[in-house]
C-alpha cells in the first residue's frame, strides 16, 4: 500500500500543498507521520526521496491510507 504523499504534493501548487500540509491533523491521527510531514520543503526537493523512505514506513498501519487519502482529496 504505497502513501504518495510526497508525490501527490509536488503535483500541487505551493498554496495548496501548504493548506494540505497544515490540514493534515484534521484527517490524520498518527502525530508521528504528521511531525514527519512538517518536514517537507515545497522549495527544495533534495530530501524528497528521504521523506518518501520514511513515510512508507507507516504504510502497514490499519486505516491510515483510508486517512491519507481523504486527506489528500480535501
Amino acid at each position: 500500500m504505497p502513501l504518495n504523499i510526497v508525490q501527490t504534493l509536488r503535483g500541487k501548487s505551493g498554496a495548496e500543498a501548504a493548506r494540505l500540509i497544515g490540514t493534515m491533523g484534521s484527517f490524520i491521527k498518527d502525530t508521528n507521520l504528521i511531525n514527519i510531514m512538517n518536514q517537507f520543503n515545497l522549495n527544495d526537493k533534495k530530501r524528497d526521496p528521504t521523506l518518501i523512505l520514511q513515510i512508507e514506513a507507516f504504510a502497514s498501519i490499519a486505516g491510515l491510507k483510508e486517512q491519507v487519502d481523504a486527506w489528500l482529496k480535501s
